[in-house]
């Protein structure tokens, strides 16, 4: 009985000294891991601003595009929640004013820019893809942003769903005087 428990000791011990030195190793080979759409980015969209601010967990977009149709491009940002399961909330500053508007209760854990194409061809495919478009999707000739956020991990505020916010399908517009958060609906 002692040599079947010694046995199982030494084969314990065997696990747990591989699975240590893997570690190890992982940390030797100087993988990072980022949040970062960078690299994608380059490859994908290598006209896009963009950067990532790993210590504060932001992702900046600003510069890009002009929500408010005043000529000038306004900063747009999704800043980390610090999480175990990061999610990311809406930041707009807009150029005419300098209003910032943050949405917080607009979190996205994936905030990556997906072109209006791949959200006509995904939309009824899945519910939660993409999460990020921005394009002029009532045809004012201001640029509009979409968001598709997870509503069972971050809910919509009361103080929302009482001005009709009440879908994970955001459209966020400019209507002259300020930002208007509607339900999306596919113009195709």
């Amino acid at each position: 009985m002692k040599l079947i428990l010694l046995i199982n000791v030494l084969v314990l011990l065997s696990h747990s000294l591989k699975a240590q030195n893997k570690s190890e190793n992982l940390n030797d080979s100087n993988i990072i891991m980022s949040n970062s759409f960078k690299e994608a980015f380059k490859k994908d969209n290598p006209n896009l601003k963009y950067e990532y601010d790993e210590k504060n967990q932001i992702h900046n977009y600003s510069g890009n595009w002009d929500i408010d149709g005043d000529g000038g491009l306004d900063s747009v940002y999704f800043i980390g929640n610090g999480g175990a399961h990061l999610y990311f909330y809406l930041k707009i500053i807009l150029s005419a004013n300098n209003n910032q508007q943050s949405y917080k209760f607009i979190m996205l854990d994936f905030p990556k820019l997906e072109s209006s194409e791949f959200l006509e061809k995904n939309y009824q495919k899945y519910n939660l893809i993409p999460q990020f478009v921005v394009a002029d999707f009532n045809k004012d000739g201001k640029q509009d942003i979409y968001v598709c956020i997870d509503t069972k991990a971050n809910p919509i505020p009361y103080s929302w769903t009482k001005k009709g916010v009440n879908s994970n399908r955001l459209l966020l517009t400019f209507n002259g005087k300020r930002i208007m958060i509607k339900k999306f609906l596919p113009p195709w």
